[in-house]
């Protein structure tokens, strides 16, 4: 992925946004009926395992799971031909973390000269790894647990049910007959992705001036996209006052 300086990420900022991410892109390498390569790709949902010393499933028959980066882990249909074709080389899960269209009539360089353009402004991380295909229901039960139970809590924060009365419900694997359970594994296969490279971007016009930022979040928050209008607040417009503040000075030492 093509990254200027300016829009690059962390691996401490990639990791913030994996352990916030619902799901993400599975992309693979497989040989084609004709050997060529070609790719696959399945949308999944994915919980992150911090790395190094991240939790041991012995009793699950996985090992250690993660590496240094640690490790992403989800689970494919057993089906679904993405698992059973052997991978060519490494693979990518790419993590979306937002993203907008940016119109020019929101920013106020429009009206000086007119010399702006529409673009399209987005965070995004690629998971770079190497996929390992688990078949032991155990390890994938105890994968599906944490998975479950940290989306639930998420759904659960935004029921109606739980402003009312203080603790809205949620569903928990366990809650279903183990009979039901059983038989859902038998359906899919784990999949973990070992972290060895995390690439992210940012490009969210830090390279803007800070009236245009400015702009865009008037423009977000009208829209109720408060997420990302926050993100502009307290990342995009304090770097572009920083980038502002560059020029000028360069400027003047001229």
């Amino acid at each position: 992925m093509y990254v200027p300086a300016h829009f690059a990420l962390t691996d401490a900022e990639c990791v913030g946004i994996l352990t916030r991410m619902g799901a993400g892109d599975l992309v693979t390498v497989h040989a084609g009926e004709d050997g060529t390569p070609e790719p696959d790709v399945t949308f999944l949902p994915w919980e992150y395992v911090p790395g190094p010393g991240a939790a041991a499933s012995e009793e699950a028959g996985g090992g250690e799971v993660g590496g240094g980066l640690g490790c992403l882990v989800g689970h494919l249909a057993r089906n679904n031909p993405q698992v059973r074709r052997p991978v060519i080389g490494p693979a990518t899960v790419v993590v979306h973390g937002g993203d907008h269209y940016v119109s020019p009539v929101d920013l106020p360089s429009h009206d000086d000269g007119g010399r702006v353009v529409p673009t399209w402004d987005y965070v995004t991380v690629h998971v770079h790894g190497e996929l390992t295909v688990h078949d032991d229901p155990a390890w994938i039960l105890d994968s599906m647990r944490p998975l479950t139970a940290r989306h639930e809590e998420d759904w659960a924060a935004g029921d109606p049910r739980g402003q009312a009365s203080g603790a809205a419900p949620t569903w928990a694997v366990d809650d279903a007959p183990q009979d039901f359970v059983d038989r859902m594994l038998r359906a899919v296969v784990g999949v973990e992705l070992r972290i060895t490279r995390l690439v992210g971007k940012a490009k969210m016009s830090q390279n803007k001036t800070p009236a245009d930022v400015a702009g865009e979040i008037a423009a977000l928050e009208a829209r109720g996209l408060t997420q990302l209008a926050a993100y502009k607040r307290d990342v995009s417009l304090p770097a572009a006052q920083r980038r502002h503040d560059l020029l000028a000075d360069l400027r003047d030492r001229r």
